[in-house]
Protein backbone atom coordinates (compact mmCIF):
# COMPACT_ATOMS: atom_id res chain seq x y z
CA UNK A 1 0.00 0.00 0.00
CA UNK A 2 2.84 2.29 0.84
CA UNK A 3 4.17 1.54 -2.43
CA UNK A 4 1.44 2.66 -4.43
CA UNK A 5 0.96 5.76 -2.52
CA UNK A 6 4.70 6.49 -3.52
CA UNK A 7 4.26 5.88 -6.68
CA UNK A 8 0.94 7.39 -7.60
CA UNK A 9 2.80 11.06 -5.64
CA UNK A 10 6.17 10.26 -7.81
CA UNK A 11 3.85 10.31 -10.69
CA UNK A 12 2.33 13.73 -9.74
CA UNK A 13 5.53 15.42 -9.51
CA UNK A 14 7.53 14.48 -12.38
CA UNK A 15 5.32 16.68 -14.54
CA UNK A 16 6.81 19.73 -13.00
CA UNK A 17 10.39 18.82 -12.54
CA UNK A 18 10.26 17.53 -16.09
CA UNK A 19 8.45 21.39 -17.24
CA UNK A 20 11.25 22.53 -15.07
CA UNK A 21 13.99 20.99 -17.15
CA UNK A 22 13.03 21.73 -20.08
CA UNK A 23 12.85 25.06 -18.87
CA UNK A 24 16.71 25.46 -17.45
CA UNK A 25 17.28 23.87 -20.90
CA UNK A 26 15.52 26.65 -22.71
CA UNK A 27 17.03 29.46 -20.23
CA UNK A 28 20.29 28.14 -21.51
CA UNK A 29 20.33 27.90 -24.74
CA UNK A 30 19.03 31.39 -24.32
CA UNK A 31 22.46 32.67 -22.26
CA UNK A 32 24.42 30.60 -23.98
CA UNK A 33 22.88 32.17 -27.58
CA UNK A 34 23.55 35.27 -25.57
CA UNK A 35 27.57 34.62 -25.11
CA UNK A 36 28.00 34.34 -28.60
CA UNK A 37 26.85 37.35 -29.54
CA UNK A 38 28.71 38.86 -27.25
CA UNK A 39 31.89 37.21 -28.27
CA UNK A 40 31.24 38.50 -31.93
CA UNK A 41 31.64 41.81 -30.24
CA UNK A 42 35.54 41.01 -30.59
CA UNK A 43 34.95 41.17 -34.55
CA UNK A 44 32.91 44.02 -34.70
CA UNK A 45 33.90 46.00 -37.68
CA UNK A 46 35.10 49.02 -36.07
CA UNK A 47 35.99 47.12 -33.03
CA UNK A 48 38.55 45.26 -35.14
CA UNK A 49 39.46 48.39 -37.08
CA UNK A 50 40.67 49.88 -33.65
CA UNK A 51 42.09 46.20 -32.97
CA UNK A 52 44.09 46.93 -36.36
CA UNK A 53 45.40 50.29 -36.21
CA UNK A 54 46.56 48.95 -32.28
CA UNK A 55 48.94 45.69 -33.56
CA UNK A 56 50.16 47.84 -36.39
CA UNK A 57 50.53 50.86 -34.76
CA UNK A 58 54.51 52.10 -34.69
CA UNK A 59 54.11 53.58 -30.79
CA UNK A 60 55.41 51.57 -28.43
CA UNK A 61 52.63 52.62 -26.08
CA UNK A 62 49.40 52.81 -27.74
CA UNK A 63 47.24 52.85 -24.71
CA UNK A 64 44.64 55.51 -26.40
CA UNK A 65 43.99 52.95 -28.78
CA UNK A 66 44.02 50.33 -26.81
CA UNK A 67 41.57 51.77 -24.39
CA UNK A 68 39.12 52.72 -27.47
CA UNK A 69 39.68 49.31 -28.52
CA UNK A 70 38.29 47.81 -25.21
CA UNK A 71 35.90 50.82 -24.57
CA UNK A 72 34.15 50.01 -28.55
CA UNK A 73 33.70 46.03 -27.11
CA UNK A 74 32.33 47.21 -24.06
CA UNK A 75 30.10 48.99 -25.82
CA UNK A 76 29.27 46.45 -28.15
CA UNK A 77 28.39 43.92 -25.56
CA UNK A 78 26.80 46.32 -23.36
CA UNK A 79 24.54 47.26 -26.66
CA UNK A 80 23.92 43.31 -27.12
CA UNK A 81 23.03 42.99 -23.33
CA UNK A 82 20.44 45.45 -23.58
CA UNK A 83 18.46 44.00 -26.92
CA UNK A 84 18.47 40.83 -24.83
CA UNK A 85 17.00 42.52 -22.37
CA UNK A 86 14.46 44.49 -24.15
CA UNK A 87 13.42 41.45 -26.45
CA UNK A 88 12.73 39.27 -22.87
CA UNK A 89 10.61 42.66 -21.42
CA UNK A 90 8.38 42.30 -24.79
CA UNK A 91 7.98 38.58 -24.96
CA UNK A 92 6.57 39.16 -21.57
CA UNK A 93 4.60 41.76 -22.34
CA UNK A 94 3.42 39.89 -25.68
CA UNK A 95 2.67 36.66 -22.85
CA UNK A 96 0.71 38.91 -20.57
CA UNK A 97 -1.90 40.05 -23.14
CA UNK A 98 -2.09 36.61 -24.84
CA UNK A 99 -3.21 35.09 -20.91
CA UNK A 100 -6.67 37.32 -20.23
CA UNK A 101 -7.84 37.69 -23.61
CA UNK A 102 -8.15 33.29 -23.28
Amino acid sequence: MLQLVTILLLSLKAPRSSRRSQQESKIDTQEAELERKKSKCVMDPACSAMQKAFMTSRDRNPQELRRKYFACVADCKRRVQMDAKKERKHKNQQAKEVKPAA
